[in-house]
């Protein structure tokens, strides 16, 4: 939907999010904020809607919007506005892109407090990130979010992470 990934803005993102988790002179050191806890929103369906409070600190969220302020992204395709049958109306701001520090940083948050579902642990994320933004009247019409598979055998998404 957002044109794919564009490398000049990409390589710009990923500038800026080395320097964002960067903690140490070295480069990227892992600093996980404390008391990071995975929270049911529905406990009879554990697993179903979780919510980590403060997984970026503010100062975090402050400069990654700053990023997405300078990259800028994408708007809405007329086909994104105009959907085919079974598909929903999609009308926002977005950037699709890879970034190795993004995806370290989300590992080392994420791995420690995942909930297990169904027996099944957190291994890993596919290697696309996607900025959004919904400015006011756009909206995502309602919609199913569908598994895709990944490179590996057997290999295959199961949840969506916002």
């Amino acid at each position: 939907p957002d044109g794919g990934v564009d490398v000049h803005r990409e390589t710009a993102v990923n500038r800026a999010h080395a320097q964002i988790f960067a903690r140490a002179k070295g480069g990227y050191q892992p600093v996980i904020p404390e008391n990071l806890q995975a929270v049911d929103l529905v406990p009879e369906q554990p697993g179903f809607i979780v919510t980590v409070d403060e997984f970026f600190t503010p100062e975090e969220c402050r400069r990654i919007r700053d990023v997405m302020d300078q990259v800028g992204l994408n708007p809405a395709t007329e086909a994104d506005k105009n959907p085919r049958k079974n598909e929903a109306y999609l009308d926002r701001e977005s950037l699709t892109f890879r970034d190795d520090v993004l995806e370290r940083v989300l590992m080392e948050r994420l791995s420690a407090i995942a909930p297990k579902v169904e027996g099944r642990s957190f291994v890993g994320f596919l290697p696309r990130w996607r900025y959004y933004i919904y400015r006011k009247g756009q909206k995502f019409g309602q919609h199913v979010d569908v598994s895709t598979k990944g490179s590996g055998s057997g290999e295959e998404t199961e949840y969506t992470l916002l």
